[in-house]
């Protein structure tokens, strides 16, 4: 078994709160602090690696307005061409194009089915 050595105020932390029945002695509570930070760290890291698998997925999590507009300018594709049209047409008009569906239908003219 090892000791360690802490700050007089850090002790005191740790006899407060088993006076208060938080844990049932010092090393207890010591003990209890570490596998809490070590869950935590595990949580964190699980979140690292999710992000990072998102971001690199290609999968963008922005709205298909916001995709088409901010779409690179060297794209010549006329349907692209045609979504941006109607998706600018929509918001000159004031209509919410809150779907795919209504940025699709404006731009082909083809009404989709509800």
């Amino acid at each position: 078994m090892r000791h360690f050595a802490l700050p007089e105020h850090m002790v005191e932390w740790c006899e407060e709160q088993v006076a208060l029945g938080r844990s049932a002695s010092v090393g207890t509570y010591l003990a209890q602090l570490i596998m809490e930070d070590r869950g935590r760290q595990a949580r964190n890291a699980e979140l690292r690696r999710a992000i990072r698998e998102a971001r690199e997925s290609g999968v963008s999590m922005r709205s298909p307005e916001l995709a088409l507009v901010q779409a690179p300018p060297k794209r010549l594709d006329p349907r692209v061409a045609a979504a941006k049209l109607a998706v600018e047409e929509g918001r000159l008009s004031g209509t919410s194009l809150a779907s795919i569906e209504g940025i699709l239908a404006r731009a082909t003219g083809v009404a989709v089915a509800a």
